[in-house]
């Protein structure tokens, strides 16, 4: 009989001290996630976007600050990619220009040329052909517009980049990639990176 009390006494030591762990966990979670918060509504940086990939009316909205000439940039699209997979329907993805041009010369052009295949309903085909395209090669982005048969539109292109500049600068954003949640709560966080993905779309 005392083998047997003393097993439940540490059975039960064992989940109080799980519970404890758990109830911690938690605790920290949620700092981090009020940690994440940024003062800016969903609404200001969705106000008449469109074209995202992913469903339309999907809850959730991955917003992704990048440069094309970028590899950390290059390197995300596969997770992305497979985010999407995985929050089908409820995930879906919008892109804005940051390009650093201090360091990388031909991701302004890139930039230019992607918007300019958004304002032509294209973007994301554009998108996809650029990431992949060796920029250091001459005429490489003219190239990827020509076979995508959209011609540069730069005043709409000039346009969205210094819009998305603006966005950046007000959110704070230094550096590529950089990705924020935009909530159905109407909240933005910036995560910290594309694992906070599946702990925060419900």
């Amino acid at each position: 009989m005392l083998p047997f009390i003393a097993c439940a006494g540490i059975a039960a030591l064992m989940a109080g001290l799980m519970a404890r762990d758990i109830w911690r966990e938690r605790q920290a979670w949620g700092v981090a996630v009020h940690r994440m918060v940024l003062p800016v509504p969903a609404a200001a940086l969705l106000a008449g976007r469109h074209g995202f990939r992913g469903r339309p009316s999907a809850p959730y909205t991955l917003v992704e600050f990048g440069d094309y000439e970028c590899s950390p940039c290059r390197r995300s699209q596969e997770p992305l990619r497979a985010l999407l997979a995985n929050h089908q329907g409820r995930l879906r993805l919008d892109f804005r220009q940051n390009p650093l041009v201090a360091i990388h010369r031909h991701a302004r052009e890139a930039a230019l040329a992607a918007e300019s295949a958004r304002a032509a309903e294209r973007f994301w085909p554009v998108h996809d052909a650029v990431f992949g395209t060796d920029l250091s090669r001459r005429g490489a982005v003219a190239d990827v517009l020509r076979r995508a048969a959209v011609v540069p539109n730069t005043i709409k292109a000039q346009r969205q980049l210094r819009a998305d500049g603006a966005l950046a600068r007000r959110l704070g954003v230094d550096g590529t990639p950089t990705f924020v949640l935009c909530r159905p709560d109407g909240r933005v966080l910036r995560l910290r990176d594309l694992e906070d993905v599946d702990r925060l779309v419900e």
